[in-house]
């Protein structure tokens, strides 16, 4: 049978990859139900995630209890999926990251996680429990499951050997590489990098000057640039064939290339600070399932044998922080992880949620900067 992980992590379509081809199909904005081969006949809880993550390796414990995996329903990005929200599609849980978590919130279409009703609540990486957004008036409003970083992978046969020693993003800015420059079509994704090699730490909260420089180096950036990607795929295939020597991405993908022989390295390390991300998931209002069932669905999830799944077979990183003891010190270097995400985590700086305002006046920015205007 085709799972999830075959096509991740078998060279096939990634996630936002499969999220690209929904999109082209019309599908992006729509609910895409996938009810499992092995699932019972009393209704089973609905999940709206990305691509992936519906697979049974990840939620052994819930299969095992009810003798199926939950209803399925995928989206593009955590904006289609608000929409669908919004405009009364019925579903119990859902996959968005961080960022996201205050916009939906404050849309009403969220509940509280009831962290009392989490077995594995103590385990969970410290660092990823407080991240921006994701608690309010001392409520929890965010399970955390997946994460990792955003930096940038290169071809280290093709670029200068300075960047092996010392790791830094000034490699997307490097005119030296002019036309074969990668740069991720992401508002969130650009600012982040930007502000971190000016040295802003909060892109929440920043002052008409910073904001006019973080503007300035993505305007000089743009004339770098090959282009803009949207699907890491095509970040991918230029990386391989050598017309990319240096993209913004993540580590997942970079394994893939590892794995198909091609002398790319990831930046682990970067000297202007790790970027990190985190995605989990958050409880809908007035989902229809029955709620034990949901917090079943949660503690298979943050289970550290899913976790080994997750690592193992899509590449991201896990909540749990006993899931790494589960992984080999191979695929965990394979993957750019550390068997001490803690330590890790101290110094990456996770995407800020902004406000509607904000968010509004970078995106304007953004496009700006893309048409050269």
């Amino acid at each position: 049978m085709t799972t999830a992980s075959n096509i991740f992590s078998g060279g096939g379509l990634d996630r936002r990859g499969f999220n690209k081809m929904l999109l082209s199909l019309g599908l992006g904005m729509v609910a895409l139900p996938m009810r499992s081969q092995t699932s019972v006949a009393a209704e089973r809880i609905t999940y709206f995630a990305y691509a992936g993550y519906e697979d049974p390796g990840m939620h052994g414990a819930y299969q095992k209890k009810y003798g199926g995996s939950p209803e399925s329903a995928f989206f593009a990005d955590d904006e289609a999926a608000l929409l669908k929200l919004k405009n009364g599609y019925d579903a119990d849980l859902a996959h968005p990251c961080s960022n996201s978590v205050t916009k939906w919130r404050e849309a009403g279409v969220i509940v509280p996680v009831d962290i009392n009703r989490l077995s594995n609540w103590d385990d969970i990486i410290p660092a990823l429990k407080s991240v921006d957004g994701t608690t309010f008036e001392g409520q929890q409003w965010f399970l955390p499951f997946d994460w990792g970083s955003n930096g940038v992978a290169f071809r280290e046969d093709l670029v200068d050997g300075q960047y092996l020693k010392e790791n830094s993003y000034r490699l997307l800015w490097d005119p030296r590489y002019t036309g074969r420059l990668g740069m991720w079509d992401s508002v969130d994704g650009a600012v982040a990098m930007a502000a971190a090699i000016l040295g802003i730490k909060d892109t929440a909260n920043v002052s008409d000057v910073e904001f006019d420089k973080i503007r300035q180096l993505l305007a000089e950036q743009r004339a770098l640039v090959a282009y803009y990607w949207t699907s890491e795929t095509d970040a991918e295939t230029a990386l391989a064939s050598g017309e990319l020597v240096a993209s913004y991405l993540w580590n997942a993908p970079v394994l893939r290339l590892k794995q198909q022989g091609v002398p790319v390295q990831y930046m682990l390390k970067p000297k202007e600070g790790v970027i990190s991300y985190v995605c989990g998931i958050v409880m809908l209002k007035n989902g229809p399932g029955d709620e034990q069932e949901k917090y079943d669905f949660l503690n298979a999830m943050t289970d550290p044998e899913s976790g080994k799944f997750l690592i193992e077979n899509l590449g991201y990183a896990h909540c749990n922080k006993n899931t790494f003891a589960l992984v080999s010190d191979d695929v965990l270097a394979a993957r750019g992880l550390s068997r001490d995400p803690t330590a890790y985590l101290a110094d990456s700086t996770f995407f800020q949620t902004w406000s509607q305002d904000l968010r509004g006046r970078y995106i304007t920015m953004f496009e700006d900067v893309k048409l050269g205007r």
